[in-house]
């Protein structure tokens, strides 16, 4: 996990170290509760064929000393005092962690000290960390030779002005540039063993600074398309893409066509 996903995820961190002080705090409650007075002594447990054989001493000069059965209630007192004390102890360590940590009052952003300094001292700063309109910049900047393969089927205009191939991937692109994900069309990217694709829309998830590769299979329903289409999401894993982390796959087929419903959802679920 990088600064970014840190940064993105603080408020949730925090969230969480609150949760689990809530938990260790009810469960020391009730291990304090139940504890009960040592009676003294030392117990160890021996297996004996499906069961345990249980033996006591007073202290470490003693022999060790059979516990009957009928007797076993004191071996039970004293491992559950030794196991509630170990408990006790380790829930308070954390606890007293946990309390540190949430004690500390952070800046609500890990580029606020940049932020807060005068321009003349920024243009001085040796960065570590780009903000999120240089990172956008960068991404967009990037230079790339397209796929030139049919060009004449590129018939339709987005509304950030370039050519696409299908109404569906219009709507891709157009969705994208509604949310804020910046994105590069047809974008080549070399899988070994199979080549270099291009891929349908390669997109920036600013705020984590991810890059995820978006592909539309337009025509499942055509039996050859479909096979081509899933050996190429299959190179694509193979390339150690994953779907769902760094690989957006939507499909569709004359009887099922995408619906925009579909690309907000894969939008708000990987790329804001």
């Amino acid at each position: 996990m990088d600064y970014y996903q840190l940064e993105n995820n603080r408020a949730d961190l925090l969230a969480l170290l609150e949760d689990r002080r809530r938990v260790l705090q009810d469960l020391l409650r009730k291990l304090e509760a139940n504890q009960k007075p040592h009676p003294g002594g030392m117990v160890k447990a021996h297996r004996h064929f499906d069961g345990f054989q249980y033996y006591r001493k007073e202290n470490s000069e003693e022999d060790w000393t059979y516990i009957p059965k009928e007797q076993r209630g004191i071996a039970e007192t004293i491992i559950n005092c030794e196991y509630r004390a170990t408990m006790i102890k380790q829930v308070r360590a954390e606890l007293e962690a946990i309390n540190r940590m949430l004690a500390v009052d952070p800046p609500k952003s890990i580029e606020e000290p940049f932020r807060r300094l005068s321009a003349g001292r920024q243009a001085l700063i040796h960065r570590f960390l780009l903000t999120e309109e240089e990172v956008k910049q960068a991404f967009l900047n990037e230079s790339y030779k397209t796929l030139e393969a049919f060009e004449e089927n590129k018939q339709y205009e987005t509304q950030n002005g370039e050519f696409v191939r299908s109404k569906s991937e219009l709507i891709i692109a157009d969705a994208l540039l509604k949310a804020g994900v910046p994105y590069q069309y047809e974008y080549p990217i070399h899988l070994k063993k199979h080549g270099t694709v291009y891929a349908d829309f390669r997109c920036l998830n600013v705020r984590r600074r991810k890059i995820m590769v978006w592909e539309h299979l337009g025509k499942m329903g055509d039996e050859e398309y479909a096979t081509a289409a899933l050996q190429k999401v299959r190179a694509y894993e193979e390339n150690g893409y994953v779907l769902g982390d760094s690989l957006i796959i939507t499909a569709e087929s004359y009887q099922c066509p995408l619906t925009t419903s579909t690309i907000n959802r894969w939008i708000k679920r990987l790329l804001l």
